[in-house]
């Protein structure tokens, strides 16, 4: 079984949603495809907020999984 991604750090940012799927979906990609892609959070959450999908307090799960959806996950 391949080693699981390093944890992403938010840092002061309130993009958590987005670091946290962007984890599971480093995850994911690593078991299932043995290599790791690390995702960058950033991306989607930009694409977030250039929609008006996010607030100052963050975003909801279903705006953050529909971008990701729509969008794909950011490759950094």
């Amino acid at each position: 079984m391949p080693d699981v991604p390093a944890p992403l750090n938010q840092g002061n940012t309130v993009a958590c949603t987005q670091y946290a799927l962007c984890a599971v979906g480093s995850t994911v990609n690593s078991i299932e495809h043995g290599r790791e892609i690390q995702f960058d959070p950033l991306i989607p959450w930009q694409i977030m907020v250039n929609n008006g999908l996010t607030t100052k307090k963050g975003a909801t799960l279903q705006n953050a999984l529909k971008t990701i959806l729509e969008n794909g996950f950011g490759v950094s």
